[in-house]
């Protein structure tokens, strides 16, 4: 199933990640601050590994045949929650829609797997998803705080 969005120029389509989209993943991604910084999370072997999971979304934004933005997610069924990990949108595409495009068809495949709760974590500094979380009618639930400890 694929969602389009006519503006001007060509149309930006919304899709399901698939295994061929790995490298391309991977340099939209890396090149971009706001997404998890773990070292080395960012793998082909883990865009691969979402696009055929049954408990993951991977979601691309394409347009002209190109990569411009993804958003991945983690569904736990059995508890009706979902964890949004990274939305990113290259930064020559931002400010027209293509994360808020990526975020509505996410919330629709989470209704239509039976998810009730989604939780995402932003950076304090990451003022642009802040922004579109709250548009997005998304509540800062106050008991959530990041520790994070490197070995």
């Amino acid at each position: 199933m694929h969602a389009t969005d006519q503006c001007d120029g060509p149309a930006i389509t919304i899709r399901k990640g698939r295994v061929d989209d790995a490298k391309a993943l991977v340099a939209l991604y890396i090149r971009e601050p706001a997404v998890s910084d773990f070292d080395g999370l960012h793998t082909p072997e883990r865009f691969r590994h979402l696009a055929r999971s049954r408990s993951a979304i991977l979601l691309v934004a394409e347009l002209g045949g190109r990569v411009i933005g993804a958003l991945d997610a983690e569904i736990y069924a059995e508890s009706s929650f979902s964890y949004f990990a990274n939305i990113v949108v290259a930064r020559r595409h931002r400010g027209q829609g293509v994360g808020a495009q990526l975020m509505a068809r996410y919330e629709q495949l989470c209704r239509q797997r039976g998810v009730s709760t989604i939780l995402a974590l932003v950076y304090d500094w990451n003022r642009d998803m802040h922004r579109i979380i709250r548009r997005k009618r998304y509540r800062n639930s106050g008991r959530l705080v990041e520790y994070i400890k490197k070995l």
